[in-house]
């Protein structure tokens, strides 16, 4: 009987997910991050992203840094016949030339254990180029953990202060914050088995994202989130959300790991592929 419940917990995982190991380094949250090497591959509707991030720890303390290389492949430009005036049916657009562009993020951070508190924040920076234009941002994301005996509570802000952007030489502040508030509880903790079950709730501006709930320029999500672990091989999963993730795991040694993730939307997929080696 006990079997037959873990593989019906186990279901839904397999379909559904969470977890960083479905986004790019800079947008983890700073407290998922452990001591280790990081090194993967993500591929959008738009670009690939190569990234890699080196973690190491002191006492109650992981501080941590990276790079994330972005590469957007043949991007179409269009022009018209008649350049003098606009798209017409006689005047159709037709594609001039593809280019390629280029952009890099820089996130660098630190995680504090005080007692039952976790304390963290991480410091984006990015510099975009399209075509000899370049663009450069710098925003701040900041996280605080509540750990209990089987569970925890947390509360993840994204662009905590204004972001600082240097576009073409005009400088400009930017704010739009978003929150996420997470509670996380341990079901079961057995020999070879592991599951953990999480409730999300973002909050944030509705022109940015899209949310479930709306009331005038702000909205918010829920998700229910699983993480299940059998013995060398973990899966992860977030439901009710407009954005579906999956993810999955495998652990051959205590050396190294290997996650492989799916993020999307009806707009928006992302395939994510990296390996977490322990120092």
């Amino acid at each position: 009987m006990k079997k037959l419940i873990y593989i019906l917990l186990l279901i839904p995982c397999l379909i559904f997910g969470i977890t960083y190991q479905t986004e790019s380094i800079n947008n983890w949250s700073p407290l998922c991050i452990e001591k280790g090497i990081y090194a993967g591959i993500l591929k959008d509707n738009f670009a690939y992203t190569v990234s890699f991030l080196y973690a190491n720890e002191s006492i109650n303390k992981v501080f941590f840094a990276g790079i994330s290389a972005d590469i957007y492949d043949n991007i179409e430009l269009t022009s018209v016949i008649d350049t003098m005036n606009a798209p017409s049916p006689v005047n159709v657009p037709f594609i001039s030339n593809t280019v390629n562009a280029y952009a890099a993020v820089i996130p660098a951070g630190i995680n504090v254990s005080i007692n039952n508190f976790e304390f963290g924040f991480i410091n984006i920076f990015s510099y975009q180029d399209l075509l000899g234009s370049y663009n450069m941002t710098n925003s701040i994301n900041a996280s605080i953990r509540y750990n209990f005996a089987i569970y925890y509570a947390e509360i993840n802000i994204y662009n905590v202060l204004k972001t600082v952007s240097l576009s073409e030489g005009e400088f400009s502040l930017n704010y739009a914050p978003k929150a996420e508030i997470i509670f996380n509880s341990e079901i079961i903790n057995s020999n070879n088995w592991k599951l953990n079950g999480r409730i999300n709730v973002s909050i944030g501006r509705s022109d940015y994202e899209q949310y479930h709930m709306k009331y005038y320029i702000y909205g918010a999500n829920r998700s229910f989130g699983l993480d299940v672990s059998y013995k060398k091989i973990v899966f992860g999963g977030e439901f009710f959300s407009p954005k579906m993730k999956i993810y999955a795991g495998y652990k051959p040694s205590e050396h190294y790991s290997i996650y492989a993730g799916y993020s999307g939307s009806a707009d928006l997929m992302s395939l994510n592929l990296f390996i977490r080696f322990n120092i």
